[in-house]
């Protein structure tokens, strides 16, 4: 851990002479990693449910004869292509 972590954490000076304000955070460092632990745990579960939420739509889709027709396969990889090029583009650019 780099020396800049020890001392907001413990809060010791790196000159005697010259005495620091450091920051102080509400949160430990331990919580900190829970909450990250957590939204990992979060992130992993949203990714392991769309594949199933994917595969069930696709296995749907295949069952109607109408959506298996050149030209709607067409039109939905256009219209996926756009809303994933606008999707993209706001979370690159987010505020």
């Amino acid at each position: 851990m780099p020396r800049k972590h020890f001392n907001i954490l413990f809060s010791f000076k790196e000159n005697e002479k010259e005495e620091q304000e450091f920051p102080t955070f509400s949160i430990s460092l331990l919580e900190a990693e829970m909450k990250k632990s957590k939204h990992v745990f979060w992130e992993s579960l949203l990714i392991i449910s769309t594949v199933f939420v994917f595969r069930s739509l696709w296995l749907l889709m295949d069952e109607v004869d109408f959506l298996s027709l050149p030209f709607i396969l067409g039109v939905f990889f256009v219209l996926g292509m756009v809303l994933m090029g606008i999707s993209f583009y706001r979370l690159t650019h987010a505020d």
